[in-house]
């Protein structure tokens, strides 16, 4: 009898996941097309302004990364304690300045005071070329009115307090969400952006692009319903390979682009391309522009 029961279980919960499936696959629509991905061209992204090549998320390392010829800015926002919205990877100062305690501890001003180049070097610390030259630790409302015409993908580090009606606010004032990709690692902040501004595009979260791994393994894909324009993801989760030529290929089906995250080596850029992603985001944008055969910075000027 209790095996019974068991059969009928097990027949009735695979007949109600089947009926899901199919109400999810019949339901599926692809996702709403915006500007930032709407574009037949592969994707050059600065990570961190490129920070392999200059201190990372500073003005300095914008601008050279866009002199060079990237297509995107990639950068990291969190708010001062005076409610500036500043841009920084970290939640402490310590790693890129020369000064200490934690971000939402310090005001605006005594951020500018700290120099955001001082332990930026590429010879394991035998020099130190952006040390005393006066970068420093950069407001977003500087980014969004020195570079209107280049894309920008903003991940908000901070989730407690939230930052998205600054962020925003921001964004509103400057006119260009249509340039903006917003990301978060919190799904919910990702869908407090779209609720507040859905003109903003935006990156699933990697649990989200796990998922639609997962799908996409079992060949069920089109059950998948898309809430963002872009995953971005790593190529690799552990010793698991997430992206592949099925995986890009079905999310496009669901009008989504693919930026894979951080590829700093040429063979693993050049596996990727062949592959037909979207975009790649990197430490060293001269070696990918140098790749596709476009113009780069060769060298590090400050």
């Amino acid at each position: 009898m209790f095996w019974k029961w068991c059969k009928r279980s097990i027949l009735g919960l695979a007949g109600a996941g089947i009926l899901i499936i199919a109400v999810l696959a019949a339901t599926s629509e692809p996702v709403t097309t915006h500007p930032f991905t709407d574009t037949d061209e592969f994707l050059v992204i600065a990570h961190r302004g490129g920070r392999g090549q200059w201190p990372e998320n500073t003005m300095q390392a914008f601008r050279k990364a866009s002199e060079s010829g990237v297509d995107v800015l990639e950068m990291d926002i969190q708010a001062t304690r005076d409610g500036t919205l500043i841009v920084m990877h970290d939640s402490e100062v310590n790693r890129t300045t020369n000064g200490s305690g934690r971000v939402t501890d310090l005001t605006f001003g005594e951020l500018q005071k700290l120099d955001a180049g001082y332990w930026w070097t590429d010879d394991d610390g035998a020099s130190y070329p952006f040390r005393g030259v006066g970068v420093t630790v950069p407001s977003f409302q500087s980014v969004l009115e020195t570079f209107p015409d280049i894309r920008l993908i903003v991940e908000l580090k901070q989730t407690e307090p939230s930052i998205v009606d600054r962020f925003v606010s921001a964004v509103k004032e400057s006119g260009t969400p249509d340039q903006i990709l917003v990301a978060s690692f919190q799904g919910s902040t990702i869908q407090e952006v779209q609720s507040a501004y859905p003109l903003i595009g935006s990156a699933t979260t990697p649990l989200d692009a796990f998922l639609f791994f997962l799908l996409n393994t079992l060949r069920l894909s089109g059950a998948y319903h898309a809430s963002a324009q872009a995953f971005e993801i790593p190529p690799r989760m552990g010793q698991i390979d997430i992206v592949n030529a099925r995986f890009i290929r079905n999310a496009h089906e669901h009008n989504m682009a693919v930026h894979v995250w951080t590829i700093n080596e040429i063979t693993e850029m050049q596996r990727l391309i062949d592959m037909g992603v979207d975009g790649i985001m990197t430490d060293f944008p001269d070696r990918l522009l140098t790749l596709i055969g476009r113009d780069s910075v060769k060298s590090i000027e400050q």
